[in-house]
């Protein structure tokens, strides 16, 4: 992509990296459960996205400095950072909580199409389950919708303070919120047991409930300030949902499909975010900015009762 700055280009560097989020999502927490159990690795999503933010926080100061030399630069550094981590993880990688199929089944369409089913009759058989995916996909139309105006607001409705470019403004809120999410994200990591699916449910709702608030806030900001305010918070919460809701997730389900179960959450969320946000955007344009982020947020309220509804039990019917 940065390398041939051209449409084409672009449209299928996008595919292809689509494709392979595809192949991606769900892989890491199924590997992680697999590997270190499901009790230690509700933990360590919650650790890990403190490491996230801890490497977001320097990738972000080193792709505003890169910036500097060409926007194309961060571009291909973030690419060849990819390949280093592919090879590294390629050779050092452990998977010993992983049985591989005999040799005469493997890569076979029909046994791809078997393991697929598997997780789909897991969910289907589920309540908890078939409530989560419910709830991912509110939770990606409601974030598609902020993912893609929350520019628009910032800059023509609200309007950004002089000083700095518009560049340097986001980068900063970016750095902010990644700052104020590991302060935060490591007491409360201590306080909550994502073990405890009874735990990682109220924690979840909790946490979906002040995101709604805070994207109402942002919605609603009559100033700079109160917009940047909501928007940090709402990005902390989000740092806080993904491990909360992969450790829930991961509670009880069959080792064999593991990664279908959590790879489904993932494209229920994804296909949240393609269904609803060119509705967000048509909204947008009919009623304003305001008025199609506010409607996200509501979007996003029935998750609560889907969650409560869904409650800290294990999955079954």
């Amino acid at each position: 992509m940065a390398a041939f700055p051209v449409f084409w280009a672009l449209l299928l560097t996008q595919i292809v990296s689509a494709a392979g989020y595809t192949f991606l999502s769900g892989a890491q927490q199924a590997w992680l459960a697999d590997e270190v159990g499901e009790d230690r690795a509700a933990h360590l999503y919650l650790l890990g996205s403190q490491y996230g933010r801890a490497a977001g926080i320097v990738g972000i100061a080193a792709t505003a400095a890169l910036a500097t030399l060409g926007l194309h630069v961060p571009i291909l550094a973030g690419g060849a950072l990819a390949l280093m981590l592919t090879l590294y993880l390629w050779l050092q990688m452990p998977e010993d909580g992983f049985t591989p199929a005999p040799r005469g089944e493997r890569q076979t369409w029909a046994v791809l199409t078997t393991t697929f089913r598997q997780g789909v009759r897991e969910v289907r058989a589920s309540r908890v389950l078939t409530l989560l995916m419910l709830s991912a996909l509110l939770y990606g139309a409601s974030s598609e919708a902020l993912d893609r105006l929350n520019e628009f607001l910032l800059i023509r409705e609200v309007g950004l303070p002089g000083g700095l470019s518009a560049a340097n403004w986001f980068v900063l809120l970016a750095l902010t919120a990644q700052v104020v999410g590991l302060a935060v994200t490591e007491p409360l990591r201590r306080r909550i047991n994502p073990a405890d699916a009874g735990a990682a449910s109220r924690a979840l709702r909790w946490v979906l409930g002040l995101s709604v608030a805070a994207l109402l806030a942002f919605a609603s900001a009559p100033s700079f300030g109160w917009a940047a305010a909501a928007l940090v918070v709402h990005g902390v919460l989000r740092g806080l949902y993904s491990p909360l809701y992969d450790a829930w997730i991961n509670r009880g389900l069959d080792p064999r499909s593991r990664a279908t179960v959590n790879s489904i959450a993932a494209q229920a969320d994804a296909l949240g975010q393609v269904s609803f946000g060119p509705v967000f955007g048509l909204l947008g344009n009919a009623l304003g900015v305001r008025a199609a982020l506010a409607l996200a947020a509501l979007v996003r309220l029935p998750t609560l009762g889907l969650l409560r509804r869904a409650g800290g039990g294990r999955k079954s019917v």
